[in-house]
């Protein structure tokens, strides 16, 4: 298994069979069965993944091989799970010691996933996908208000790429140089405030949960009061906030 990129995914498989058969009349024939796997998995999110796999059966004495492929979706349950339903376009299975050719169709798959990180490193593994995802957070957030028809932002921007435009065709190459310059660091502004607004938010989550627990906590002690006031303060908080990007 080999990590292209943080969506995209190569996992390869090779099997080897090697056994002897026996047909009434006739001595012991060895036979030599070899799998092989090539499997690309697409991440969505951390939950959710697509694959599909080219399959290639081959048995060496009877020159003979099998192929196809399979399309899965799969969804991640906990840390160590992985449940996935699929179609499988060939007529054979994965399974070299009980081979199946009958296994043409739906499939459902449960697969286990065992680590040898620390939490320590876990940690650090998440932290770095969170870092990943501000950044991709904070740049739709910058598209979305550029891409408005209204967007003040916008117009601002086409009004210095005018005037840079307009400056450079005169020869006044000072001028338009300030202007294209103006534009980069108002692009740079933009993203940082988007990536501030997006670490708030995800702290006020973090707030959020931390509060609906203790609320909980104060409920079931039988402390309504204290469980009332912060389920007040959690609904006041979780009132969306609106993004104000400028420069």
């Amino acid at each position: 298994m080999y990590d292209l990129t943080n969506r995209w995914q190569l996992v390869e498989k090779l099997a080897y069979k090697m056994g002897e058969e026996k047909v009434t009349g006739f001595e012991f024939t060895k036979t030599q069965t070899w799998l092989a796997i090539q499997r690309v998995n697409y991440n969505l999110n951390k939950d959710w993944q697509v694959g599909g796999e080219y399959r290639r059966l081959t048995q060496k004495q009877a020159k003979d091989y099998k192929q196809g492929v399979l399309v899965e979706v799969a969804r991640k349950v906990g840390e160590f799970i992985q449940v996935g339903v699929g179609y499988n376009f060939t007529n054979f299975n994965d399974d070299l010691t009980h081979l199946n050719y009958t296994a043409q169709g739906p499939f459902i798959r449960l697969t286990g996933k065992f680590y040898d990180r620390t939490p320590e490193e876990i940690e650090r593994a998440r932290q770095i996908w969170l870092e990943q995802m501000i950044r991709l957070w904070a740049g739709e957030l910058v598209n979305e208000e550029l891409g408005r028809p209204d967007s003040p932002i916008m117009q601002e921007l086409y009004k210095y790429f005018y005037l840079a435009e307009k400056f450079y065709a005169e020869g006044k190459l000072k001028e338009s140089e300030k202007y294209y310059e103006r534009i980069l660091q108002a692009g740079s502004l933009l993203y940082q405030e988007a990536e501030v607004y997006v670490r708030n938010r995800i702290e006020l989550e973090k707030s959020i949960k931390e509060n609906n627990r203790l609320a909980l906590a104060y409920y079931r002690e039988g402390k309504l009061q204290e469980a009332k006031a912060l389920w007040q303060k959690i609904i006041k908080e979780a009132e969306p906030v609106p993004i104000d990007l400028k420069f």
